[in-house]
């Protein structure tokens, strides 16, 4: 199974140069500023090809256009996802290896169906006190930030996504977070009222 990366930043969430580079992902509210500085050109060399998981199966096998997957949620396999304005977002967790291993490691004394029911997902993005710690730390590394309240904690939560399933990503490498998991972040740290999700921005070439 492949994961969805793409070449634009890093995450290596607290102890890497690379760091300050990795939030293109998401997302600021309404017209905030980008959250990473543009460091060059990021060709698209990390582009694998989405596959579905299917769950009873240790196979994977290709799925449709990725246009079929915008103004629907025929692409998740958990049951959780919802409708995301591109396709580059529309992906299940079942579709990611590192974040679908987290679940495997689970079983079989588990039976979740969706990253988001894991517990080391709640408490490593969801947990205020945790978010807060890691923002503490990263403040230390790279300074004062813009982020305040909501927009803070799911800009870091998104930063614990990566570094809990991908442990480390080289310079200029971006991933697509599954939509289930952006969505139960956003469910839990939503936006001021009147301003909305950035969600994933493009790569500037």
């Amino acid at each position: 199974m492949a994961a969805r990366a793409s070449s634009s930043s890093s995450e290596d969430v607290f102890s890497e140069e690379s760091d300050s580079n990795v939030l293109n992902l998401y997302d600021s509210d309404g017209d905030n500023s980008e959250l990473l500085e543009d460091s060059g050109p990021r060709p698209y060399q990390f582009e694998p090809r989405r596959v579905r998981r299917n769950d009873n199966q240790d196979s994977t096998e290709p799925v449709g256009s990725d246009t079929d997957r915008l103004g629907s949620t025929n692409w998740c396999a958990c049951g959780t996802c919802k409708q995301m304005p591109t396709t580059d977002e529309s992906v299940c967790c079942m579709e990611v290896e590192q974040v679908w291993q987290k679940v495997v490691d689970q079983r079989p004394e588990s039976h979740m169906k969706c990253v988001t029911e894991h517990p080391g997902f709640q408490s490593t993005c969801l947990d205020v006190w945790v978010l807060e710690t890691a923002h503490y730390a990263y403040r230390q590394q790279y300074g004062t930030d813009n982020q305040r309240g909501n927009e803070k904690f799911r800009y870091i939560a998104y930063r614990q996504l990566v570094r809990w399933c991908w442990v480390h990503l080289g310079k200029h490498v971006r991933v697509a977070l599954p939509s289930c998991a952006v969505n139960k972040i956003r469910n839990t740290f939503p936006a001021d009222f009147g301003l909305s999700y950035t969600g994933l921005k493009p790569l500037s070439l």
